[in-house]
Parts: C-alpha cells; sequence; structure tokens
C-alpha cells in the first residue's frame, strides 16, 4: 500500500501518531507528526478506515514467515509458547479506532478470511486484551504479561503476546463483527470506506 497508495498510507500514519502517541502515549519513533517503524513496507498489508476522507481506525497485517514486530522486537513475551512462523497466521499490529471500534475488529476478522488465517498474532497491552475479551474474542497467550515500558505520561505499560485463534471463536461472536461490513464499501484488502450516513 505504501506505494500502490501512497496518500492513504501518509494518512494512516499521522493516524497512528495522533492515536497511539498522542491520544495512548506510547513512546514510538516519529516523524513530524508521522508514525511508521522498520515493519512498514514490503510485505506489511493495511486496512484504513476512512469516514468523509478521515481516517478514524485501522490496522497493519504482516505475514509472519517473515520478520515481525512480535517475533523480533518483543521475544521475551513468549515464554509458555513460540510465536509462530507459518503462511496461516498474521500479525495485527497498530490497530486502533476512533470512531465504530466494532467495526475496526469486523474488518480484521474479513480480512483474516480472505488470507485463510487460522491465527491473528498481536503484541498487545494488558487492558486491550482485557477489552478483547469483554466483546467475546477468544485468546490465547504465548507467556504471561510483562512490563515493556512506560508512556509518555510515565505510566507503566504491560503487555501481553499471544493470538486469537480463529477456529476457537464463537461463530455468533463472530457473525456479530462481520455484520458490521455491510456498512462499508471495501475498495481491496486496504482501502475501506464508510458514509457518514451509513449508521454502524
Amino acid at each position: 500500500m505504501e506505494n500502490d497508495d501512497p496518500g492513504s498510507f501518509q494518512a494512516f500514519s499521522r493516524f497512528r501518531h495522533f492515536y497511539f502517541v498522542e491520544q495512548l502515549g506510547w513512546p514510538l519513533q516519529t516523524d513530524d507528526g508521522y508514525e511508521r517503524d522498520e515493519f512498514d513496507g514490503g510485505e506489511a498489508v493495511y486496512c484504513v478506515l476512512f469516514e468523509e476522507n478521515e481516517v478514524i481506525g485501522g490496522f497493519r497485517a504482516l505475514p509472519t514467515e517473515r520478520p515481525y514486530l512480535g517475533l523480533t522486537v518483543f521475544p521475551q513475551l513468549a515464554t509458555l509458547a513460540s510465536y509462530p512462523r507459518r503462511p496461516d497466521a498474521w500479525e495485527v499490529t497498530r490497530l486502533g479506532g476512533t470512531r465504530h471500534q466494532a467495526l475496526t475488529y469486523g474488518l480484521m476478522f474479513h480480512f483474516a478470511r480472505q488470507q485463510r488465517a487460522r491465527a491473528l498474532v498481536a503484541v498487545v497491552d494488558t487492558a486491550h486484551e482485557r477489552l478483547l475479551r469483554r466483546l467475546g474474542i477468544r485468546t490465547r497467550r504465548y507467556g504471561p504479561p510483562q512490563q515493556i515500558g512506560v508512556t509518555i505520561h510515565g505510566r507503566s505499560i504491560e503487555a501481553v503476546a499471544g493470538e486469537i485463534p480463529i477456529g476457537d471463536q464463537d461463530p455468533d461472536v463472530l457473525d456479530r463483527f462481520l455484520i458490521c461490513n455491510h456498512t462499508v464499501d471495501i475498495a481491496d484488502a486496504t482501502l475501506v470506506l464508510r458514509s457518514a450516513s451509513i449508521p454502524a
């Protein structure tokens, strides 16, 4: 997407700076209001959710057969199970949304179906893990939570590595998220357009 649609990639990079750095306080490397890292480009696939030309959510997906964020940056989090390196597992990173949160997760599951993924891998803070469970999304840890740093506001970041095993999900929960995709126009794997007039 970075080369195929540089405008959308730049917009998502700005969104990432706003959401993860300004709002959540993650100490990420930024450049003049943009956030990107060494895992952008190349094999990365992006899903960017727009509402009237404004980015309101999205995520980055990386194949686990190549180096990816969790495996490379946070290997210490996988103490009970190994990070996967196989074609049916994708890592989801930089997932967030300022509005229509269920839609962002619906698009994540839509992507998993497109790729025939059996697992979505992630490193998340424990608050996000609790949110997934409240939403009915089943997860599997690779190890116990560990502190991986502090926010720019001085709050401890406790994170856990694990996966969302697609085959273990409650079908009714999956359908609840996937039905949200009926409210958007999905251009391809990387670009989603949502009309403000369509209720989520």
